[in-house]
């Protein structure tokens, strides 16, 4: 690993470890980012914090379609989910905040688990 690696890895544990909301975040998630499962995609690719977007009750959260045990799940299902357990990347004041931060996130989890690739 090169030093722009390394810099670029040091940040992005720095961002994710740093419990600073989000513009448009109303409460940080409640869900550990360090330790992810990897997921292979369809695309090929690996998943760690896809997700979809919800308005329930007024809020918008950004719920995790790759559960802790390691699966893709539908949106539905990430919804019944959250239903069941409580567990989210983040409640938001408006969809776009929470999109905008689901961005942010899959870009801050592909630095720490590819080096920025």
């Amino acid at each position: 690993m090169n030093e722009s690696m390394l810099q670029a890895l040091s940040q992005a544990l720095y961002r994710l470890m740093t419990p600073k909301l989000h513009p448009g975040m109303t409460e940080a998630g409640n869900i550990d980012l360090m330790g992810r499962p990897k997921v292979k995609n369809k695309e090929g690719g690996t998943s760690t914090v896809l997700s979809t977007g919800v308005e329930m009750d007024g809020h918008h959260y950004l719920l995790p379609r790759v559960t802790d045990e390691g699966t893709i799940v539908s949106p539905r299902e990430a919804v019944d989910i959250f239903r069941k357990t409580g567990k989210h990347l983040g409640r938001f004041s408006n969809r776009e905040a929470s999109e905008d931060y689901a961005k942010k996130l899959h870009q801050d989890q592909e630095r720490l688990y590819l080096g920025g690739r």
